[in-house]
């Protein structure tokens, strides 16, 4: 069971760091970003703990933030080639 805690830390430590490049690149404060992602997975903001995910939430917070990404019309590679976490079962 070792392995499944360390892939579930992993997909936590993935859906952070998409997220938290949303409010720390100040695309939104951070509260505003909070109520984003909640209102995104359909969830009330009182439950958006990104730390208490299940790996498939923090994949669909992978994919929200990188749709936001691409609003944005950033150029560069997109962020999704940056972990494993997107292509992962």
């Amino acid at each position: 069971m070792l392995w499944q805690a360390r892939y579930e830390r992993n997909a936590t430590s993935a859906a952070h760091g998409y997220f938290d490049w949303i409010w720390q690149d100040r695309h939104k404060t951070r509260s505003e970003a909070y109520a984003w992602l909640a209102s995104k997975l359909g969830i009330p903001v009182e439950r958006c703990h990104i730390g208490e995910f299940d790996v498939p939430t923090c994949r669909r917070v992978v994919e929200v933030c990188e749709a936001f990404r691409g609003q944005l019309s950033l150029g560069g590679e997109s962020i999704v080639h940056c972990c494993n976490l997107a292509n992962a079962s």
